[in-house]
């Protein structure tokens, strides 16, 4: 089945970056990707958002938003019911943590920065990782509960 993808990275969203990394300089705190699905038959719409998370706040609640929308918005495609999964792992990790990206050198060039793609995929990796395990234990527990009845029972 096919299935079509579109990334949204708007550039109106990625404008609120200078004003982020300006509140992290002040207050504190950091800049956090998170990822929002849509999807719907054919189609999937990846959402990222940058959000700043104040000091002391956790991460991993400030991107459960973010992941409510996905759960209730993402899985109505195939390749939806993939990345849904993925943005649910991720957000729920705490999202991807750019603040040490965002330097005032780089302030107007922000992203990519300079190693800053080498970063990004190790997180990317990691959540890809913590998705798979993810998906095996509950393939896992799914294959359990359905054939381990069949066997106990006999022929």
């Amino acid at each position: 089945m096919l299935d079509i993808f579109f990334r949204n990275t708007e550039l109106n969203n990625r404008s609120v970056l200078p004003d982020l990394a300006s509140r992290t300089r002040t207050e504190g705190g950091s800049v956090v990707v998170y990822t929002q699905i849509y999807s719907f038959l054919f189609f999937s719409v990846i959402r990222t958002i940058y959000q700043f998370v104040p000091h002391g706040k956790s991460r991993s609640l400030a991107g459960l938003k973010h992941s409510i929308i996905s759960a209730v918005l993402g899985w109505w495609s195939v390749g939806g019911l993939f990345l849904t999964g993925r943005a649910l792992v991720a957000n729920s990790a705490g999202g991807v943590e750019i603040t040490h990206l965002l330097n005032e050198e780089n302030m107007y060039g922000l992203l990519p920065i300079e190693g800053s793609d080498d970063y990004l995929e190790k997180d990317e990796r990691k959540i890809a990782v913590v998705f798979l395990i993810v998906l095996l234990v509950s393939l896992g527990l799914i294959i359990w509960k359905m054939v381990l009845p069949v066997y106990q029972q006999g022929p």
